[in-house]
C-alpha cells in the first residue's frame, strides 16, 4: 500500500499574524504622519488667510475706502481667542453690524501681544495707530498645541515675519 501525503499550499497562521502585524504598524505610522501634516497645513492656510485679511484692511485704510459710508475711515482687525473680526473705524465696536467675523478651525486658537487685542491701520498712511515696540505679534496655535505660527508687524503695518 502506498501512502500519499497531502500537501496544501498556503501560509501558516503564525505567518499571517506576523504579516498583518507589520501591516498594522506601517498603517499606524503613516496615519500619524498624515494627521500631523494635515494639522500643519490647516494652520498654514489659516495663517495665510489672516495675513490676506490684514493686508486687505491696511489697503482699505490707505486708499480711503468708504464701503458705502460718506467718509473714509481707518480699518482694523480685532483678535478673539477662536476668531477675529474685521472692522472699520479707529476702534473695535462689538455690536457694529458692519463687522465681519472669521471663525477659526475647531481647536485652533489665536492670541496677540497687540494693545487691546486690536490692529488698527490709520486712514491714509496704513500704519499702526497704536504701535508699541515688542507688542506687535499675532500667534496662531494648532489644536494640539504642538504647532504655531507667529505674525510680526512693524509700525508701518507691514508684516515683517511669519515664524
Amino acid at each position: 500500500m502506498r501512502s500519499h501525503a497531502h500537501y496544501q499550499d498556503g501560509f501558516t497562521f503564525a505567518e499571517l499574524i506576523v504579516v498583518l502585524g507589520i501591516g498594522a504598524i506601517l498603517f499606524g505610522i503613516t496615519s500619524i504622519t498624515l494627521f500631523r501634516a494635515q494639522r500643519s497645513t490647516k494652520l498654514t492656510a489659516t495663517t495665510q488667510t489672516l495675513i490676506s485679511d490684514l493686508n486687505r484692511q491696511q489697503s482699505k485704510a490707505m486708499v480711503g475706502a468708504t464701503e458705502g459710508r460718506e467718509v473714509s475711515d481707518s480699518y482694523g482687525v480685532y483678535v478673539s481667542i477662536n476668531s477675529y473680526m474685521l472692522f472699520h473705524g479707529s476702534s473695535y465696536v462689538a455690536g457694529d453690524p458692519a463687522n465681519f467675523t472669521v471663525s477659526l478651525d475647531a481647536g485652533t486658537t489665536i492670541t496677540t501681544t497687540l494693545p487691546g487685542s486690536t490692529v488698527v491701520f490709520s486712514k491714509g498712511s496704513g500704519g499702526l495707530s497704536a504701535f508699541v515696540s515688542g507688542a506687535n505679534t499675532i500667534t496662531l496655535t494648532s489644536a494640539d498645541g504642538n504647532d504655531h505660527k507667529t505674525i510680526t508687524l512693524n509700525r508701518y503695518g507691514v508684516i515683517v515675519g511669519v515664524n
